[in-house]
């Protein structure tokens, strides 16, 4: 590494990296067409922009039609209008106002049997320390590759038909 500096100029970092002998070995997930897939409908609900964001473009990316909320109250007053019936809830757990799992018991009322996929970024036992998921709930936690998404949603859609 070097380092040059000058008073007015800026600094100019040089990092230098030994070249590799070997090719590298390609960190990327396999192609979605690999991954277990489906197309029923999912409903999202997450309270932070940018990882609603990404969800649905997972989610949208295995196929399945999705239609994500920015809270629970916002999820629950759409329920009359969807237009075919949800087969899945993936919600956040920590929401401001109503939290993931009060969602999941007012969405369930409307859907029985409704499989129910947590996401946290608190770890799952710090979220059952607290009392918000009573053990067996199925969880995810944050952050999430694609192939274990395709996974989870998958293996939670396929346990209830």
């Amino acid at each position: 590494m070097h380092v040059a500096s000058a008073p007015g100029q800026g600094t100019t970092f040089s990092l230098y990296f030994p070249a590799a002998s070997a090719p590298v070995a390609s960190a990327e997930p396999p192609p979605s067409s690999e991954l277990p897939r489906g197309d029923e409908l999912v409903l999202v609900a997450e309270d932070r922009p940018e990882l609603r964001a990404m969800a649905v473009r997972l989610l949208t990316r295995l196929g399945y039609q999705v239609q994500a909320f920015a809270d629970g109250p916002t999820l629950l007053a759409a329920l009359g209008g969807l237009g075919q019936t949800p087969r899945l809830l993936f919600t956040d757990v920590v929401m401001p106002g109503l939290n993931g799992k009060q969602l999941a018991e007012q969405v369930l009322v409307r859907f029985p049997g409704l499989p129910v996929l947590f996401t946290s970024g608190y770890l799952d036992d710090v979220v059952g320390e607290h009392g918000v998921l009573d053990p067996g709930f199925d969880f995810l936690p944050k952050p999430y590759s694609l192939p274990v998404l395709a996974t989870r949603v998958r293996a939670a859609l396929d346990r209830v038909k």
